[in-house]
């Protein structure tokens, strides 16, 4: 199965991101003309390359009308992408990279998440970004994405609200539970849009990773990085002095690598507790969070305990990367007092992913193959929201629609 793995050397942005995933898919003039629709004026993206410290990279190029444009709440920008003829999945995914930053501004501004009036993200080139990625990435269609810990930088920078810590207040709030690096360059390196974006795909943070290596990708943004400020001590107080040069300034790159997944490799645990005083509203509750910690597969056995209590068994599937964070979310947010946990192995067939059309909706069709076997499926998401739009029962339609599939 392939996927990307996102090498964020020195951080990551929206523009960034979408700089490199345009070179996976070259979709410039499609976006340019939807943008263009959007905006009601003629709006040209596509790329410039550059070299960074040697290496060929590329930045994103957005050419439009630079009249004064009108700055956007949450609400206006949600109106924008729903009324938009997109994809359904671009749509939510585009919604929730907008949402994730808007819960963050509101809960550090204390304005209401519909009429908080976005700054940067509201301009019509984060609009773009974040509306594009979401665009290519259900074009490419990753098996599956990972990424390296966020960069931080240090220091401040100027903000619409004026000088602001590094890395700023909305990106770290977006980036809770999300592991990072924090970086001796004195300036910003992830932007709320880049964090966001991590954060909504991003299913697992890691270095180790395997596989079969299919193509590079390299981005760059617009500023000069340099490393090595030298933090002295005057008058009691930590500054930094003016930023010393250590050899070339610090790569400004982001590296997405498409690679095939070598799952023989893969390392997976068993996490086991037995709960026997718990509600069955909270024992569904945790279900929801270990999956967003990254567990591959959940479930619950009856059981019966000491006193012949009715009980559950909490099974959670993940690989060992997660172990630590999942028993530790475990712990946190059920009654156990302990776990236990044991490798175990898996064999996947290989997963890939069309589209067919019925009645004027597309369905996606979930492929697998491997040692000879190949089946498919639609995915139920759609069944069932498009059963309710059609007026046609769910059997009926996954019926209908797995007579179509011409695989």
């Amino acid at each position: 199965m392939s996927g990307l793995y996102l090498d964020m050397i020195s951080g990551i942005s929206g523009d960034m991101t979408m700089a490199a995933l345009l070179q996976i898919e070259d979709k410039s003039v499609e976006l340019s003309e939807i943008f263009s629709n959007i905006f009601g004026i003629a709006v040209n993206i596509g790329l410039n390359k550059k070299y960074v410290n040697g290496i060929k990279a590329y930045q994103l190029k957005l050419n439009f009308s630079k009249e004064r444009l009108p700055r956007r709440n949450f609400k206006t920008i949600r109106e924008i992408i729903e009324d938009y003829s997109f994809d359904e999945k671009v749509k939510s995914d585009a919604l929730r990279i907008f949402t994730l930053i808007a819960e963050a501004e509101s809960k550090i501004h204390g304005v209401d998440i519909d009429e908080i009036h976005f700054h940067e993200v509201g301009a019509m080139d984060s609009i773009i970004d974040i509306v594009g990625v979401a665009y290519l990435i259900n074009s490419i269609n990753p098996g599956f994405i990972f990424s390296s810990p966020a960069k931080f930088g240090c220091g401040t920078i100027k903000s619409a609200h004026g000088m602001i810590p590094v890395p700023a207040p909305a990106t770290i709030e977006i980036l809770k539970d999300f592991p990072f690096e924090r970086l001796n360059i004195n300036t910003e390196l992830t932007t709320p849009t880049g964090a966001a974006i991590i954060k909504h795909y991003v299913s697992e943070v890691t270095y180790n990773f395997s596989g079969v290596v299919e193509d590079i990708y390299y981005s760059t943004g617009t500023k000069q990085l340099i490393s090595g400020s030298k933090l002295t001590k005057k008058a009691n107080q930590l500054t930094f002095e003016e930023p010393v040069v250590i050899s070339p300034t610090y790569p400004n790159l982001l590296r997405v690598i498409k690679y095939k997944d070598d799952n023989s490799k893969k390392k997976l645990v068993m996490i086991e507790t037995n709960i026997d005083d718990m509600s069955s509203e909270h024992l569904g509750h945790t279900f929801d969070i270990l999956f967003d910690k990254g567990a591959l597969d959940i479930f619950f056995t009856p059981i019966f305990m000491k006193k012949n209590r009715p009980s559950y068994k909490l099974s959670v599937i993940a690989e060992e990367s997660h172990k630590d964070l999942l028993i530790q979310t475990i712990l946190r947010h059920t009654t156990t007092g302990g776990v236990r946990f044991y490798n175990i192995g898996r064999y996947e067939l290989d997963k890939s992913f069309t589209e067919v059309e019925y009645l004027g909706c597309r369905f996606k069709i979930k492929i697998l193959t491997g040692d000879g076997v190949k089946k498919y499926s639609p995915e139920w998401e759609d069944i069932r929201r498009y059963s309710e739009f059609l007026k046609i029962p769910t059997n009926q339609l996954y019926y209908e629609v797995m007579k179509i599939v011409d695989i």
